[in-house]
């Protein structure tokens, strides 16, 4: 069951924009795991699920500094290559999509509304995961965190609008941690949470402006 707030009325938006790692893909226990071994291989604690959960979203460099604090530059570099070495040792599926986000982009597609990614992910990352997926069409625009600014900066939504020439209240925001829809108020941008992913949606329901929904496929009446 999706909850909705009274803010905002249904309307068609220009543009919908979509985080990845825990709002399209069901990514976040592998990469909590990811941070398990990165963790072990740098000689360093595991931080819990809990906190890796929480800096989901976020750019490596800022993950980091929130899970360890400021570390040398050995340290970030052993982290980021065993975390790279772990998350790819698993190729992402088609399987690995939440249910209904493949159909109901196919459907939006359909509509002809553009759709976008911003993700904290690396432009490498992102690449080859569409790539894999066979999706590299389907985005007209991709934003990472290592070509712009980390989440919750708002600069990667104000890049999207400046380059797809549309304006902050013409663009939905989709995301499920508080770093996505924090982007998204500072960019003027309407935005939807999702109960699914990172961060839990009692967290979510104070900053999404036109909702939180607990099943992808409510977007749809949201945008016609």
């Amino acid at each position: 069951m999706s909850v909705k707030c009274d803010v905002m009325n249904v309307m068609k938006y220009k543009v919908l924009v979509f985080d990845w790692d825990g709002t399209l893909i069901n990514s976040v226990p592998h990469i909590v795991d990811c941070i398990r071994v990165a963790s072990d291989a740098v000689g360093t604690a595991f931080p819990g699920e809990e906190a890796s959960r929480r800096i989901i979203g976020l750019g490596m460099q800022e993950a980091l500094e929130s899970l360890f604090g400021v570390q040398s530059s050995e340290f970030v570099q052993a982290f980021r290559m065993a975390y790279s070495q772990h998350f790819f040792s698993r190729e992402s599926g088609r399987d690995d999509f939440f249910p209904g986000v493949v159909d109901t982009l196919v459907k939006i597609r359909s509509q002809g509304v553009p759709l976008a990614v911003a993700t904290g992910k690396s432009w490498q990352g992102m690449q080859r995961a569409l790539q894999g997926l066979k999706m590299e069409d389907w985005f007209v625009s991709v934003k990472c965190a290592d070509r712009t600014a980390s989440k919750p900066d708002p600069r990667m939504l104000i890049e999207l609008q400046q380059e797809l020439k549309v304006e902050g209240h013409e663009m939905l925001m989709v995301g499920d941690t508080s770093f996505d829809l924090e982007m998204a108020r500072r960019a003027g941008v309407a935005c939807l949470g999702v109960a699914y992913g990172a961060h839990p949606p009692e967290e979510l329901i104070e900053l999404a402006s036109v909702g939180v929904l607990g099943d992808f496929k409510d977007i749809l009446n949201y945008i016609s």
